[in-house]
């Protein structure tokens, strides 16, 4: 399989029916239900946790409203979504995210200070240069596994 180091993703398409290898970089291109993830960044855990965190774009150029249900990983035993928003006294909360729509012709953009992924309970220790599988669920029955490499908090 290959691997992308950085930003540079591998993106794998799989239906129900078979697999359908299709090879896709960051910047690059739109599948055939009008799915596309890029920007997809990993950082190592902060020193004395083990839980990750990923960031991502993922945008629907169809015309059809796609769900996605959710990320899991063969690295992680809990791989979650959740979104950090601030109450009304401006103290930051974190909540869990069970699934996303995402309308035609828009993406929902994961970033620091808003939605996020953690990754928890790694069956081995993740540190820079990590090769992470990610393995996005949409409802539709498609899967797409990207694979990155985590990043040190250093170099962002």
């Amino acid at each position: 399989m290959l691997e992308i180091w950085d930003s540079d993703i591998v993106l794998l398409k799989r239906s129900w029916a078979g697999i359908l290898l299709t090879a896709l970089v960051s910047c690059g291109g739109v599948d055939d239900n009008g799915i596309e993830i890029s920007a997809v960044r990993i950082f190592e855990p902060l020193p004395g946790s083990t839980t990750a965190v990923a960031y991502f774009r993922i945008e629907n150029f169809g015309d059809d409203t796609r769900k996605l249900l959710g990320v899991t990983s063969p690295q992680f035993g809990v791989v979650e979504m959740h979104e950090t928003t601030l109450d009304e006294n401006g103290v930051a909360r974190m909540s869990h995210i069970d699934e996303m729509l995402i309308r035609p012709e828009s993406a929902l953009v994961f970033a620091a200070g808003g939605r996020h992924l953690m990754l928890m309970n790694p069956i081995a220790p993740i540190v820079d240069g990590t090769r992470i599988e990610l393995q996005f669920e949409i409802e539709s029955g498609v899967a797409y596994s990207i694979i990155v490499h985590a990043e040190s908090r250093h170099r962002q």
